[in-house]
Parts: structure tokens; sequence; C-alpha cells
């Protein structure tokens, strides 16, 4: 069976009310496959380290007030640098009167960093983001963060980690939260030590340190995971692991999956992906 359930609607019943992220539901009729419109973000520096300069290119919905907003992170394999990536994504948010930022973090390919440098810039831009929440035009108490693949990873590991020695940059303003109030899990490797690319992380033992599988917790913010049945990259199994064990120890996680679509189901690629509007741009 398919879920025609993603994301957005859960985010707009957050909107509504709370963070809570909705899971299967009746089927939705979709919307024909189109380009997406071109919105121009405004591109603000959000962090600097030494010469290395990152960006939020921000998405914000028309009208007054302060909007739910939804951070994505691009960094495919740890690798990818290019937060165009996402601009589709948060078009979309933006058009449904949620407000998108495509936050740029260290990556292994530009920068020669670690994961861990790609964690701590996406906990710095979570509160860069309340920060600025006026600026931006966003509520402070409703910041989610989303992502696929590795930036799947990186988003579980900004919630998760939140509370431990060694994960928020020492440059970061304190007054402000690295936490997000909610969580979008695409087709990530929920369980570091079993990623293809544990190498990254120094081996098994070092990717045990930031591993979502391996830092479930009371009191993590609610999470909407969605996975395809077919990912070669990624068993399904580790989606459905992780949101046992989430919501046993008393977490909301919410899992829809999806029969077909693979590993690259989230992306837009160019209006080439035709699973992108079947499952994500629909109202």
């Amino acid at each position: 069976m398919n879920h025609v359930t993603a994301f957005i609607p859960g985010l707009l019943a957050l909107a509504a009310g709370g963070w809570l992220c909705a899971a299967e539901g009746p089927a939705v009729e979709t919307k024909p496959a189109k380009e997406a419109s071109v919105i121009a973000p405004k591109v603000m520096l959000y962090k600097k380290i030494g010469d290395i300069e990152l960006n939020a290119h921000v998405f914000r919905p028309a009208g007054e007030g302060a909007h739910p907003c939804v951070i994505w992170f691009f960094n495919g394999g740890w690798g990818g640098f290019d937060a165009k990536k996402v601009y589709a994504h948060c078009e979309y948010l933006n058009s449904r009167g949620v407000a998108g930022i495509a936050a740029e973090v260290r990556v292994t390919g530009k920068h020669k960093t670690t994961p861990k440098e790609a964690i701590l810039d996406g906990r710095s831009a979570i509160r860069w983001a309340r920060a600025h929440a006026a600026e931006l035009g966003v509520d402070p108490k409703r910041i989610a963060v989303g992502g696929s693949s590795a930036a799947g990873v990186l988003s579980a590991c900004t919630a998760l980690l939140d509370g431990l020695e060694g994960w928020d940059d020492p440059a970061d303003p304190k007054e402000f939260s690295g936490r997000p109030d909610a969580a979008i899990l695409l087709c990530a490797c929920l369980d570091s030590t079993k990623s293809k690319r544990v190498a990254l992380f120094g081996g098994v033992e070092g990717a045990k340190e930031s591993s979502p599988m391996h830092h479930i917790k009371a009191g993590a913010p609610p999470m909407q995971i969605i996975h395809t049945r077919d990912d070669e990259s990624v068993p399904f199994s580790h989606a459905e692991e992780f949101a046992e064990k989430t919501r046993a120890a008393g977490n909301r996680c919410e899992l829809a999956l999806w029969d077909e679509g693979g590993h690259g189901f989230f992306g837009y690629w160019d209006g080439k992906n035709k699973c992108f509007f079947e499952r994500e741009l629909y109202t």
C-alpha cells in the first residue's frame, strides 16, 4: 500500500496549534506535476568560521505575524553543498504559510570537515533563527528542521544531542536553544554505525557518539519519518526500529512508509522527479 501522506499536512497541523506530526490518513488528490515557481530567497549570513561563511536562504511567507518555520538542510552523503537543492521544498512550505530556510552547513568535500561540524552548524542555524525571529517573521517556539539522507541524520542529531557536552559551538549565543521543536526525517540512516560512510565518523565507535539510534531519550521533540520500502541505500528497517524505540521512550514519532520511490524520492531534481510532485506537493 502506498501512503499518500507526507510532511506538509503535518506541518499545517503544527502551524494550527502545536508540533504534532500527521501519519497515515485519507488519500489526497495530488496536483499535476509542474515546474516549481521561482522565488528569490533572502540570503543571509548566519555563521562565520574563519574564512568560511555559511548562509541561510530565507523564504518568508506573505502576511504579517510570526510564522512556523522549517529549516531544511542539504548535505548529501555529508559532502553535498548546494542549498538550492531544497529551494522547491521551501517554496512550497512558503506558499502554505510556513517559512522555509535552506541552511548551509560545513561538508566533507568543500570544507574538509567531519559530520560533527555539520551537526554543530545545524544547531547554530536553529539558534540563529530564534535570535532573529522578529526580523525573519518566524515563531521562535515553532521551528522545525528537516532533511533527507545525511541531512535527515543531521536533523535528528540537532534534537537528540541537545544537552550533551561537545555538541554546541562555543561561539553560539547560549541564551537561545539549538534544539528544534520538531524534526522531519526523510530516508535517513538513523543508525550511524551501519552507515556506508561510517569512516567519516572515525569508525563505528566514533559513529556511536552522534548516532541518533544510540541517543534516543525521553523528552525528544516530535518527529515525522518518511521512508520507502525499496530504498536501495538505507533499509526501511532502520526507520521502523528508530520509530519503535522512540515511541517506547515516550516520544511522538510518526512513520510513513511508501512502497516505492527509492532513496531519492524526496528530491526535486530539476523538476524531473515525479515522486516529488505526487507525494510532497499536494493540497
